[in-house]
């Protein structure tokens, strides 16, 4: 499956496929990387992230092509907005109310930054996740919402995170596109949004056929864009689902798994070690 005769597309997700718990990129993911580049082929990042926390991570890669962020909602580059994609005020609120309810710490992004009501352990714990994230506390979200926000996100004990993603999607319905992005947060965006979508756009941008883009995830809101690549590549980390929809399965985040399926479907097996 060697890109030799074309340009790929390559799109990464970032948290478990490009770094593990520590955010560190390893040495074999960033030569793969800069291999792929250097040979003529596109990469990308694709992420829940706001394009403020990935543009820096992209930076550091070398990376000059359009930013899939906001789980697609927003693809961008640093002078660019290709397209975005926000909630309605109403599906917003409606989100709001379902998450206040339970009292489950809920973040809400809009162009201007990360707004929450309060500052709680999990806050806390986010921005550990997400350097140099200043989040803006308000009150009340629902009273602070005049507007569409881009996401919100929910912050959730992981034992509880699979069944409020379930409450949570029967309560919006198919008004909203919610996914499970990490043990830890429930995302809620526009119903059309998805991180595929976003692959399949930018390939047809870039004039690279579906059969030509290759996307590498681990996670639940990663079955888009695993199901829409030319070749999907599911981490060995990843989950089940992740698992069973992939063409192939690469080692873990720890393993360097991300590089691996770089070397074999794009370098065609050559050893970035």
């Amino acid at each position: 499956m060697s890109g030799a005769n074309g340009r790929w597309l390559i799109a990464l997700d970032l948290d478990g496929t490009l770094f593990g718990d520590d955010l560190v990129i390893a040495p074999r993911v960033r030569r793969a990387i800069a291999a792929a580049q250097a040979a003529g082929h596109l990469v990308t990042l694709a992420t829940g992230r706001s394009f403020a926390t990935t543009q820096p991570i992209a930076a550091d890669l070398g990376l000059s092509d359009p930013l899939i962020t906001y789980q697609g909602a927003v693809v961008r580059t640093p002078g660019e907005i290709i397209w975005q994609r926000t909630l309605t005020l109403e599906v917003a609120r409606r989100a709001l109310h379902f998450s206040e309810a339970r009292a489950l710490p809920t973040h809400v992004y809009l162009p201007e930054g990360v707004f929450a009501a309060r500052r709680t352990p999990e806050t806390s714990v986010y921005e550990a996740m997400h350097p140099g994230v200043r989040i803006q506390f308000v009150g009340s979200l629902s009273a602070f919402l005049t507007v569409g926000p881009i996401k919100l996100l929910l912050i959730l004990d992981p034992a509880r995170t699979d069944a409020v993603l379930r409450e949570l999607t029967s309560h919006l319905g198919s008004s909203a596109a919610v996914v499970r992005s990490h043990s830890l947060f429930v995302e809620v965006t526009h119903p059309t949004v998805s991180k595929g979508q976003a692959l399949l756009a930018l390939a047809a941008r870039a004039g690279i056929p579906r059969q030509r883009t290759l996307g590498i995830g681990d996670n639940h809101n990663d079955l888009p864009l695993i199901a829409a690549a030319g070749v999907g590549v599911a981490m060995g980390n990843a989950i089940a689902t992740l698992k069973a929809l992939a063409d192939w399965v690469a080692p873990s985040v720890q393993e360097d798994g991300a590089a691996v399926a770089i070397e074999r479907f794009i370098l065609g097996s050559l050893d970035c070690s």
